[in-house]
């Protein structure tokens, strides 16, 4: 499978070397400070299949010799034809690029660049975060937290078309409250009914409800 790989590889990028065989040569060779720069060790990549370390198996001795890229276009191109070739990843893109006898200090931070901007990777990859659960907050008494809501308006009986919800966070017991409106004061009464044989909550939810505005909110405190 992974001679198959490779082959596939090998032939992807036989086009690319075409149209850069006539550029290549009449390429300088690097200076030899640029050589002695070159011959550091190349960067690795922990991921199991990282680009970047099967690149380094390419070269003896963990180094290389390749034809500097100054040109901001040429950069530019390089990055663009490896991409497009495959819609590689960055570290994939690194790897072609050194396959063909290129190299620039920053050709990982451009490569990064260039597939952040590519708009069928976007449709396309689902970039993979780590999962974080909700987690609610937690009581550990009765009246520690009340969660309240506003059902209406519904079938008007004796001058009643709203009720009021109340539900204790930690024992999940229930009040309904019959209301003739949702005005900031009938509500208070009602919530202080249920209050009255507990004591007052320590804190109120409203839930967004749109009847428990900041209004009866601030009424409520």
């Amino acid at each position: 499978e992974r001679n198959d790989r490779e082959e596939e590889r090998e032939q992807g990028g036989q086009e690319i070397q075409k149209r850069r065989s006539a550029r290549l040569a009449d390429k300088n060779k690097v200076s030899e400070g640029e050589e002695r720069e070159l011959r550091t060790s190349m960067p690795m990549d922990d991921r199991e299949t990282g680009g970047l370390r099967d690149a380094a198996k390419a070269f003896a001795h963990n180094y290389m010799e390749a034809s500097w890229v100054e040109d901001e276009k040429e950069k530019l191109e390089l990055v663009k034809e490896a991409h497009e070739e495959a819609h590689r990843g960055p570290h994939e893109i690194v790897r072609k690029i050194m396959e063909l006898g290129y190299y620039w200090p920053s050709m990982l931070a451009e490569a990064r660049e260039h597939t952040n901007k590519c708009m069928k990777c976007a449709r396309y990859n689902v970039r993979k975060r780590s999962f974080h659960p909700l987690r609610p907050a937690t009581v550990t008494f009765p009246m520690e937290r009340l969660h309240m809501d506003v059902l209406g308006p519904l079938i008007e009986w004796e001058g009643f078309k709203y009720i009021l919800v109340i539900v204790d966070a930690a024992t999940r017991f229930v009040w309904l409250k019959p209301l003739r409106t949702t005005t900031a004061d009938e509500i208070v009464d009602r919530l202080e009914e249920c209050t009255a044989d507990f004591g007052w909550p320590t804190e109120i939810h409203s839930d967004g409800a749109a009847e428990l505005n900041g209004v009866v909110m601030a009424e409520i405190k």
